[in-house]
């Protein structure tokens, strides 16, 4: 479903990989190099190094926002330092897993690595595997099985999670340009990010200001709202009802809600308008699960 931009993920899934494979070429053989530790004199004429061995193997988990970067870049560092890998992949992207399976078969075999596809179910049990090490970006929520699950195994574990990202507006700021970043940052892959600008803190006096700013910039960039072509879909209607359904919440709490884009309509073929709600308050789902987009009229220091 939906679409992303060609520009768009080149920018954020492939550019960022091709970096990381290229960074681990060049520096592998310094890393793989013994390294030298300082001994107190009592020891002498004693002398220590640590050796870097790979672990066995290594469990990664991968989420559906960024299915390439957040696949790949966790088995680059675990295949550099020897280790084979086990890849559960996120069954929202099934297109995107037939081309990464058949380019990891390709180019590296089921000596090294193994694929994995299923359900929620699938994952769970995944967790519970006897890894030498786990890697797993998603929710905090699930982050919380994760870490339970593979502590029965005493898995060493690595979680990237989501969570809250606010945006403070000093008193001083450059309004327009803060517009420009806030947008820039925000739409990139349809805020689907979980470090994307989640909510704003400014002073009420930079307000208005602000929003129509925003507006501004959001007609620039797409010019015919979401419409546009270049405008990223949500990556299912699972995820747009979940955006949709904080909208109707906060509504039906009384919260005033705007659509940001009137240059077209708030939604079409898994696209939504980005939308602000004023004032929200902390009991909200929009306040308290990952990013769509907020006002908190107030500025905090």
């Amino acid at each position: 479903m939906g679409i992303e931009p060609h520009e768009e993920s080149r920018l954020l899934e492939l550019i960022p990989v091709l970096g990381e494979i290229k960074h681990a070429k060049r520096h592998l053989k310094t890393w793989m190099r013994p390294s030298k530790r300082c001994l107190h004199i009592s020891t002498l004429p004693a002398k220590a190094k640590v050796i870097y061995q790979p672990k066995g193997v290594v469990g990664v988990i991968s989420p559906w926002n960024y299915p390439v970067l957040l696949c790949l870049g966790p088995l680059i560092g675990a295949l550099a330092a020897g280790n084979r890998v086990m890849l559960k992949v996120s069954e929202y992207c099934p297109e995107t897993n037939k081309v990464l399976r058949e380019i990891l078969d390709r180019a590296l075999g089921e000596n090294w690595i193994e694929m994995v596809e299923g359900e929620a179910d699938l994952a769970n049990r995944f967790s519970l595997l006897p890894f030498d090490h786990l890697l797993f970006t998603g929710s905090t929520s699930v982050g919380h099985i994760v870490m339970r699950n593979a502590a029965e195994n005493l898995t060493p574990v690595t979680l990237e999670l989501g969570g809250k990202s606010p945006l403070l507006v000093a008193p001083s700021a450059d309004l327009r340009d803060t517009a420009k970043k806030l947008v820039f940052g925000k739409m990139l892959n349809a805020g689907q990010t979980c470090v994307a600008p989640d909510y704003i803190m400014c002073h009420a006096d930079q307000k208005q200001t602000l929003i129509e700013y925003i507006k501004q910039e959001l007609l620039a960039y797409y010019p015919e709202g979401v419409l546009s072509p270049d405008y990223t879909s949500l990556i299912n209607p699972r995820q747009l009802d979940r955006l949709q359904g904080y909208l109707e919440e906060a509504r039906a709490a009384g919260i005033e809600c705007d659509n940001l884009m009137s240059q077209g309509p708030a939604q079409s073929d898994g696209k939504l308008a980005l939308h602000v709600i004023h004032q929200p308050t902390d009991d909200l789902r929009v306040m308290q699960d990952e990013p769509l987009w907020a006002f908190v009229t107030h500025f905090i220091v």
